[in-house]
């Protein structure tokens, strides 16, 4: 094979697609293996493989990697396994009072029809009441309050009458599926309290000093987009700063799904990240220690997604935080941080923790449009626009904007085929649409953070930006043409889409993203100073060494 297709498979990577192949092996198994002896498999593999290590590498790195696969299936049945005393085991019984605690944010939803709103929440059981004799009881519930005269807030501690039952499937072959989706957080019980009486608030359980702090933050905020922006506008600036979309407008939630931008209505990724930088700018800006200045960044990110999930029940907020903590903390451990490393690293401590972040359709979407950005947008920049110094602000703008159209691409390409598999829908303009929308998404997350820090800034400016937002993806989506139900391709197609894509990532990457020589004696012109030497002109020269010294600063 040629010098330049040879790939290199970094441990790391190998690891994870170790462990996450024996994650799903776990799930397709017709049978439950014990775990004592997946236990006894995998110290063996483990010892085989430090005895290996200095005598044979290929064995010790074979011996490794069955590790990380029965550990895969280890974890995965251990995160299956139920408790005799979870609360969905009453699934079917008569109806019962439950004791427990507000675990998560409550999602208040407004009836179409008129009537009062009611509320979903998530409990976190501690006791159950059968009307006879009381009993321990563990696991999640799923609460749906129809007559309650307040929203529950994380901590409340609450007693709660009605009949425990199993979530709704998918009525339809291509409809959400909402017993799986709580299924992968672990809850397999959902409440649903309708009368009057139904909730009875008890107490409260002191929450951590940190949980508290981030209460305070996401209150303060809810108050005063509220009471500064009118319903509809403060409804899409919640539903970006704290992922509240209970509130917002159907029509206008379809409009960000047709256009694919449907990402800027939770807080993921983009939001920590444009966090992230302004933090470390602002941090730069006046001097503060690198290390410090780091320190503090994770901490304000740890604290966004606390105030953001609202105790809990937001998974993409803390991939986003565990990202940023991974890629923050390099500098600290007198790393560089590599992006791709950070990615994979971050899934492999999300697989260790919580299994069933495999299947999680967020996740992948999320891993895999970053992922796909991280391994070809590189490369189109270097094919496209390959950097010369002294360019001039017109060259430089025309640059920035061919680079942004390129990485909503580059995302479309990367998001397509499970947007496709989990949603049934392809959106033609979302390359498009990404780039002016994200844009705007950013800036008013940034505003609104600022302004509800201060609100005597002029809150007319958000409320136009709002505006420009959401007239963007109306008109986005507003074509017949915008997007298209497909129905859901095969699994082992998109799985071979997505290794095609890392495989010709790994061949391309190295010749195009190559360092190159400081200058070509073939090409360079000569001088002749009677030496029998050549000699590049000082012109020549200096834009050479220019570009390598550009060429290292990226």
């Amino acid at each position: 094979m040629p010098a330049g297709f040879r790939v290199r498979l970094r441990p790391l990577f190998v690891l994870l697609a170790a462990m996450a192949l024996g994650i799903f092996a776990a799930s397709q198994l017709p049978f439950s293996v014990p775990l004592w002896s997946l236990l006894i498999v995998m110290a063996l593999l483990l010892g085989a493989s430090q005895a290996l290590a200095r005598y044979h590498p290929a064995g010790n790195a074979l011996c490794l990697l069955t590790a990380f696969f029965v550990f895969g299936i280890v974890r995965s049945d251990q995160s299956a396994q139920i408790r005799r005393d979870d609360i969905s085991h009453l699934i079917g019984g008569p109806s019962v009072w439950v004791r427990g605690t507000v675990a998560s944010a409550t999602e208040i939803r407004h009836a179409r029809f008129g009537g009062g709103p009611s509320y979903s929440f998530t409990v976190k059981v501690q006791e159950v009441n059968d009307y006879r004799h009381s009993q321990a009881a563990s696991g999640w519930l799923r609460v749906a309050a129809f007559s309650c005269p307040s929203p529950p807030q994380p901590g409340d501690l609450l007693w709660l009458r009605g009949t425990i039952e199993l979530p709704p499937p998918a009525t339809n072959p291509d409809s959400f599926d909402y017993r799986a989706h709580l299924k992968r957080q672990g809850i397999y019980a959902t409440l649903a309290a309708r009368r009057e009486g139904d909730i009875r608030r008890i107490g409260r359980v002191p929450l951590p000093p940190v949980m508290q702090v981030a209460a305070v933050i996401r209150g303060a905020v809810e108050k005063r987009v509220q009471s500064h922006l009118p319903p509809e506008d403060a409804a899409l600036l919640l539903g970006m700063l704290l992922s509240e979309r209970g509130q917002l407008p159907i029509d206008l939630v379809d409009a960000f799904t047709r256009t694919g931008t449907v990402h800027i209505l939770s807080v993921s990724g983009m939001h920590v990240a444009v966090i992230a930088t302004l933090l470390l700018w602002l941090f730069r800006a006046v001097t503060l220690p690198k290390k410090l200045g780091h320190l503090l960044c994770i901490a304000a990110v740890w604290l966004y997604a606390l105030a953001a999930s609202g105790g809990g029940g937001n998974p993409p907020a803390f991939r986003a935080a565990l990202c940023a903590t991974i890629f923050l903390a390099a500098p600290l451990l007198r790393r560089n941080p590599e992006p791709r490393h950070t990615l994979a690293f971050a899934a492999l401590i999300l697989l260790v923790l919580d299994p069933r972040t495999l299947f999680d359709p967020g996740a992948q979407l999320s891993f895999a449009t970053v992922g796909t950005i991280l391994l070809w947008n590189p490369v189109l920049e270097r094919c496209l626009f390959p950097w010369e110094p002294g360019l001039p602000w017109l060259a430089r703008i025309s640059r920035g904007i061919v680079a942004a159209v390129s990485l909503g691409v580059v995302a479309h390409l990367g998001s397509w085929p499970l947007a496709a598999f989990y949603f049934h829908q392809y959106s033609v303009v979302s390359p498009l649409a990404n780039l002016p929308i994200s844009f705007f998404a950013d800036a008013l997350v940034v505003c609104g953070l600022l302004f509800s820090a201060a609100p005597f800034l002029p809150w007319w400016l958000i409320s136009q930006g709002l505006s420009l937002l959401r007239e963007s993806a109306l008109l986005f989506a507003a074509p017949p043409w915008a997007a298209f139900s497909i129905s859901a391709p095969p699994a082992f197609l998109i799985f071979a889409y997505y290794a095609l894509a890392g495989g010709l990532a790994a061949i391309v990457r190295p010749s195009v993203l190559a360092p190159r020589p400081l200058f070509t004696p073939s090409a360079s012109p000569s001088m002749d100073t009677g030496s029998g030497s050549d000699i590049s002109p000082p012109a020549s020269r200096s834009v050479t060494v220019a570009a390598t010294g550009t060429a290292d600063r990226k």
